[in-house]
């Protein structure tokens, strides 16, 4: 499981739009392994509201493949991703 942030999210909706940020001239998309990062990271933002927990496998098998994602973008070491690494480590991982 991660958190992601999905602004203005639907109970019924079975459509998932993740929030993007531009960092250094680059569309990435921030996930967190954990409430307590996200909190941290996220307040004062905006967003305190939009995170959502989504099964790694869920979110693996709804990607396209060419995003980028970063890692605690707010924390000590942000770390980035490629969709196709986090898909095959996640993919992996079951």
């Amino acid at each position: 499981m991660v958190i992601v942030i999905a602004p203005n999210i639907e109970p019924e909706s079975k459509n998932l739009t993740l929030q993007d940020f531009v960092i250094e001239g680059q569309n990435v998309i921030p996930f967190f392994l954990d409430g307590d990062s996200f909190n941290d990271q996220i307040r004062g933002s905006g967003f305190e509201r939009d995170g959502i927990e989504i099964d790694t496998h869920v979110l693996a098998g709804v990607l396209r493949g060419d995003e980028v994602f970063v890692l605690n973008p707010g924390g000590e070491a942000p770390q980035r991703f490629g969709a196709g690494d986090l898909i095959a480590a996640w993919t992996q991982a079951s």
